[in-house]
């Protein structure tokens, strides 16, 4: 499950344990992710490392299928 592997993620990279929610609508996957980032330079490599573990699990192909992505 997507949900669980974005989890697992976070704790092999020693992330703060964070809120994940999934929502699928008509093709379309939503990830909302909150955790404890200490720098706008860690979100965008968090944000980047997310992409990879969705595109080595099979959820998406490419980075172009990501349209909107958001970590608070």
């Amino acid at each position: 499950m997507i949900k669980k592997d974005i989890g697992d993620f976070l704790k092999e990279k020693k992330y703060p344990e964070g809120d994940i929610q999934v929502q699928a609508d008509q093709g379309t996957m939503k990830i909302s992710l909150r955790t404890k980032v200490d720098s706008d330079e860690k979100v965008n490599i968090l944000s980047k490392d997310i992409q990879s573990v969705l595109i080595q699990k099979g959820y998406i192909k490419t980075t172009s299928e990501v349209i909107e992505q958001s970590v608070t």
